[in-house]
């Protein structure tokens, strides 16, 4: 018995830093290049992609989210929207529910959100940061 208490406090202590590996990811927020955004603040983005607004400075951006469970997903709504998973799908039930909203649309990976947004200046979404590449402007990282 004292073997699996053993594993079970190895596996409990192992835990937090795995999840921490997770949330120290940095994630950057990308437009087109030609989107006419240089840059924005936490709020404006949080804002946009909860529904709560549909343009930063001016600019009307159709949010691009990443797909449920993704560890780029939930490192950018702990950071940016200060929501856990949990928390985000509550958020969303809530909007869906009383008829005032719908999440974004979502693609796969960070792959696919660079090139749905290189090919589509109204879009914003968001990569983990050693993902960016050139044909992607950013315009807020989140550490």
């Amino acid at each position: 018995m004292t073997n699996h208490i053993r594993s079970f406090r190895k596996v409990m202590f192992a835990l937090p830093l795995c999840m921490s590996g997770i949330a120290a990811a940095e994630v950057a927020v990308i437009v087109n290049p030609s989107a006419g955004v240089d840059a924005a603040s936490k709020e404006e983005i949080a804002r946009l992609f909860l529904n709560k607004s549909t343009n930063i400075k001016g600019v009307t951006l159709t949010p691009i989210d990443q797909a449920e469970g993704t560890a780029t997903r939930d490192a950018f709504y702990q950071k940016v929207g200060d929501k856990t998973a949990s928390q985000l799908n509550a958020y969303w039930s809530r909007l869906i529910f009383t008829g005032k909203g719908q999440p974004p649309e979502s693609v796969a990976d960070d792959a696919e959100a660079i090139q749905t947004v290189s090919e589509d200046p109204s879009s914003i979404g968001y990569v983990d940061a050693s993902a960016v590449n050139s044909s992607v402007k950013v315009i807020f990282t989140a550490p």
